[in-house]
């Protein structure tokens, strides 16, 4: 047993009995103090009880609330600016279980055992790997912060969820649009609005890259602008990007015809699909039509819509900078990542290595030798002829 001198106060280790006790005591003046606890802890183990520790500023006694309230003051309003919302439902899950299932008011009471059979509860709840993770996370935060403050003596291991790839690597072909189109004017619905509403959305998706549900669905007759340059383009207010930064992008003619018709009866504040229900319209026609027509499984999602966008530009050869600030991503790894090399970027890409080599060759050789074979090269038995005399524009990031 010690009481050992810290910079800030004093650190208060007992151990007897098979009980260890752990405090802090704040402030320098205060050993007195740190005395007193030591023997309280002492004279509690001798009786054979566990020892509770000192007031609120003692590390043993602090409370799960407590922690989370200093913690989220002092760090996590700043850190994650933008995801307060996301992090209070995590914080909600854990005080309902720690503290209102299993009365654990003390932080040193989250063992590893604890955390394995919190884990287990969400599984059964049917929460998924990535927010099982995601709570843990803010609970480790949590642990994290008080071990630096010496409020605790560590962070128990926590046995994360094995989380597979979850990339969306599916996007659609002009043709898959053009079929996914036609199901949702197809879908039995109890009026025709709903299909129209339906094919507007997926247009907005396919010609924006917005995001689905955080982004498309919000969209306001408000955010359809002219730049400086006069160019009609869609200006999503920095409030529903994901990265905090506002972002424009032009409008295509067949965008435009959309936006016309749909905010010519709206005032600006109205929200364009507001009526396109997420569950019993969009879900539904994805899960009972899409889905059983096309043939597709969980990769297909909505969301594959943004991919399509962006493997779209890459194939047409845009530069990967536009299409970083189209997609609205702070960092152009993330960009390149959606990015897909499409059957058609991969052949064209090889027919620009044949006759990059080959124009090469002739070049050196100053011939036209060359040319010659390569034409007799680029006929099969049939006469038909496999590659072109120039590079292909469908080359891909």
């Amino acid at each position: 047993m010690a009481i050992y001198p810290m910079a800030t106060g004093y650190q208060i280790k007992v151990q007897r009995d098979g009980f260890r006790f752990h405090d802090f005591v704040k402030g320098l003046e205060n050993y007195k103090e740190a005395v007193s606890i030591e023997l309280s802890a002492l004279a509690d183990m001798s009786k054979g009880l566990r020892p509770t520790g000192g007031a609120l500023k003692h590390g043993t006694s602090l409370t799960l609330m407590y922690a989370f309230d200093e913690t989220w003051d002092k760090s996590w309003s700043v850190q994650s600016k933008g995801y307060q919302k996301k992090v209070l439902q995590y914080w909600k899950s854990l005080s309902d279980y720690f503290i209102d299932d299993r009365r654990m008011m003390r932080l040193e009471a989250i063992d590893t055992k604890a955390i394995d059979d919190y884990i287990k509860v969400l599984r059964a709840k049917g929460n998924k790997p990535k927010t099982i993770n995601n709570k843990l996370n803010c609970l480790s935060s949590m642990l994290t912060l008080m071990t630096e403050r010496r409020l605790l003596k560590a962070v128990p291991v926590i046995h994360w969820e094995s989380v597979k790839n979850n990339s969306r690597p599916r996007y659609f072909s002009p043709e898959e649009e053009q079929l996914i189109l036609g199901l949702a004017g197809d879908m039995h619905y109890h009026s025709q609005w709903i299909n129209d509403l339906l094919q507007d959305f997926i247009i907005l998706l396919c010609d924006t890259g917005m995001r689905p549900w955080s982004e498309a669905k919000a969209i306001q007759p408000s955010w359809v602008v002219r730049n400086s340059n006069g160019i009609r383009i869609i200006r999503i207010p920095k409030e529903v990007t994901k990265t905090d930064a506002e972002r424009e992008i032009p409008l295509t003619g067949r965008l435009a015809n959309v936006l016309d018709k749909r905010i010519s009866t709206l005032a600006r504040g109205d929200l364009i699909f507001e009526k396109l229900d997420y569950k019993w319209h969009c879900v539904e026609f994805w899960d009972n039509l899409v889905r059983p027509v096309m043939g597709w499984g969980p990769k297909e999602v909505w969301y594959c819509f943004r991919h399509t966008f962006a493997t779209r530009l890459c194939e047409y050869e845009v530069n990967l900078k536009v299409v970083q600030q189209l997609m609205g991503h702070s960092c152009i790894t993330q960009t390149a990542r959606y990015a897909k090399a499409t059957d058609k970027a991969m052949c064209a890409a090889m027919v620009s290595l044949e006759y990059g080599r080959l124009k090469a060759l002739e070049e050196s050789q100053g011939t036209d030798q060359t040319t010659i074979n390569m034409q007799d090269r680029s006929e099969d038995k049939g006469g038909q002829t496999h590659l072109p005399t120039g590079p292909s524009n469908g080359l891909t990031h």
